[in-house]
């Protein structure tokens, strides 16, 4: 891969997955030269921007602050990130987009290699559902990897893709509840860049770059529930 471009990129994740997120930035980023990994230090500096009601001015520090000069965001899907507002909110940076802010990020998702399926972030969807973003498996080599964070990284440089960015969901200011999953469905993903599920006759159905009827809608943001609190990783 001599050839290949290492785009700087963002990795974007729950703290639960962090020893499989370290094992994957040292085989994809140290060992076989595929990207060159940016990720976030402290979820405590986040914290604190998230309490900012500036959302022009949040974006711009989480991206000054966390993102550095990346220009790929990989999200990294385990169990429970669809859950997370620090997920939320490096995602909604990474699309922020505009004369101050500059390009957006191209934007990629990666299931953990202990799934076959899982629930994605709404904001994730949303940008899944224009074909802007796009959600694989476990990479099987450095090839196929360096190919899906290229693709991203070309997304961001297309203005028509650039304009089929949806970031107007309003952030989340807690993380969402196990009791919230109603409406949101587990989805595995396909090598294409598309996911499917299977429904309850036990077949499956794919989806491809715009949204499926056959996977269900997501609800829209819900408000936290104070009875069912999660404890920050």
């Amino acid at each position: 891969m001599a050839d290949q471009v290492r785009h700087k990129t963002f990795i974007s994740y729950h703290h639960d997955d962090q020893e499989e997120v370290d094992d994957f930035i040292k085989t994809f980023d140290h060992d076989r030269d595929v990207f060159i990994a940016r990720a976030v230090g402290s979820d405590q500096t986040l914290d604190e921007l998230i309490d900012s009601d500036d959302d022009e001015y949040v974006m711009r520090r989480i991206r000054e602050k966390h993102m550095s000069d990346s220009t790929v965001t990989l999200l990294f899907v385990g169990k429970n990130t669809w859950s997370r507002k620090f997920v939320d909110w490096e995602l909604a940076a990474s699309l922020h987009q505009g004369p101050k802010a500059g390009l957006p990020n191209g934007v990629v998702a990666v299931l953990s290699k202990q799934l076959t399926k899982a629930i994605l972030p709404d904001r994730f969807v949303d940008n899944w559902e224009t074909g802007y973003a796009k959600f694989y498996p476990y990479p099987k080599s450095r090839t196929q990897l360096a190919k899906w964070i290229d693709e991203a990284y070309e997304s961001r440089q297309d203005e028509d893709k650039r304009k089929s960015i949806k970031n107007g969901r309003r952030k989340l200011k807690r993380n969402l509840s196990p009791s919230q999953t109603a409406g949101r469905s587990a989805v595995s993903p396909n090598r294409d860049g598309s996911y499917s599920k299977s429904n309850s006759a036990g077949a499956t159905a794919s989806t491809g770059a715009a949204y499926s009827s056959s996977v269900t809608p997501r609800r829209p943001y819900l408000e936290w529930d104070r009875h069912h609190d999660l404890k920050e990783k």
